[in-house]
């Protein structure tokens, strides 16, 4: 998994990070290209006032039809690669962008410019999947295309972590929630909590860090419900410590089991920690070795799925879990759960107020998933 998730930060960090950029150059090269070109759009995605503005529309139109030349190159220069998951993750960034640019082109620049942020978002969430101790060396150009200083404390920390910068990054979010100025509201709606909460147990694995911020949180004025999440994780995170260690994919379990006790209502984030930290171990069990049977492959691709449909409800990355659990072993009864969790979270993802509205790709991935689960053989 890892190779893949550093192949797409590289795609916006602009280094050669992964193998694919130093078997083909013009492979980094149509990479670097699109960062330049969502180093010009994600500035401008920011402010509405800039986005919406009629002046702006030249260069915003242009910038796409840059991006749906770089994107048409990248897959050509990809086409029949063996690594699944640089395919997926590529796959599933460049369709954002083309959601994006079909908004704009129809008018519709709130849907467009809500699309970039989704964009921003998948960039940082295949940035904290992993452990990484050590941040990128690197200065990134981005920093030179955005007012950084003038965005604010949320919007810098999360591109510190899209950059690769999680010292700075966790710093910002410590800044943010305990000496900020959010309202109760936005401490609520926005819960910078879970990003800080997955970037310091997830991957800078720091929980000291990380339990001395949430001492701090619990005896501050915060609503009600994040006092009681607070203590919940420093509940959760005191009980892991009397786990015995090396940590394998049977402690992942247990913690998910205890973390599964916690969830009563849909909403609820009092076992987040439990999630976050077993998606962690899972990830690492999964790359200790190549030689996975199908099964457990699958059950590894199911949990990990789970993990993010509880972490972050970000459907992208669950749905990339419970396909390759489908796929893994189709006909196990890890991939059938998959299978119906696949189902869930896309028709609810591509729910709203004007009822449900799949893309016809989504539909297809659907209907071959169900073919495969039928059939149970393996593509």
């Amino acid at each position: 998994m890892r190779k893949g998730l550093w192949v797409i930060s590289s795609l916006l960090a602009g280094t050669a990070w992964g193998l694919p950029q130093k078997e083909d150059p013009k492979l980094q090269g149509v990479m670097q290209g699109i960062y330049q070109q969502m180093t010009q759009l994600i500035p401008l995605s920011l402010s509405e006032a800039q986005f919406f503005d009629p002046k702006n529309r030249p260069k915003i139109k242009k910038i796409y039809d840059n991006l749906d030349q770089l994107s048409s190159q990248l897959k050509e220069r990809t086409k029949g690669k063996k690594d699944g998951v640089f395919k997926d993750i590529r796959d599933d960034f460049l369709l954002l962008g083309q959601r994006s640019k079909w908004a704009f082109e129809k008018g519709n620049l709130a849907g467009a410019q809500a699309m970039i942020g989704f964009q921003t978002e998948y960039c940082m969430s295949c940035h904290t999947q992993s452990a990484s101790k050590k941040d990128a060396k690197t200065t990134l150009s981005f920093f030179d295309q955005v007012a950084f200083q003038e965005l604010n404390p949320l919007a810098r920390a999360k591109y510190l972590t899209i950059a690769r910068q999680f010292d700075k990054a966790l710093t910002e979010y410590e800044n943010l929630m305990t000496k900020g100025s959010l309202t109760d509201e936005e401490k609520i709606l926005l819960n910078p909590y879970k990003d800080y909460l997955i970037l310091g147990l997830r991957v800078k694995e720091d929980p000291p860090r990380v339990k001395k911020t949430l001492e701090t949180l619990v005896k501050g004025q915060e609503p009600l419900i994040l006092k009681q999440n607070f203590t919940k994780w420093l509940e959760a995170l005191a009980s892991f410590q009397k786990l015995k260690k090396p940590w394998t994919f049977a402690t992942a379990e247990k913690i998910l089991a205890e973390g599964r006790r916690h969830l009563h209502y849909p909403s609820d984030r009092s076992g987040v920690v439990h999630f976050i930290v077993a998606s962690g171990i899972l990830r690492a069990s999964l790359e200790s070795k190549t030689n996975w049977n199908p099964d457990e492959l699958a059950h590894h691709y199911l949990l990990l799925g789970e993990t993010e449909l509880v972490i972050d409800g970000f459907d992208f990355h669950a749905l990339r879990y419970f396909e390759d659990a489908v796929r893994s072993a189709p006909k196990s009864s890890y991939a059938a759960k998959a299978l119906a969790l696949f189902e869930d979270t896309l028709i609810q993802g591509f729910t709203g107020s004007r009822g449900t509205s799949v893309p016809d790709e989504d539909r297809a991935r659907l209907d071959e998933l169900k073919e495969l689960v039928k059939s149970g053989k393996k593509i």
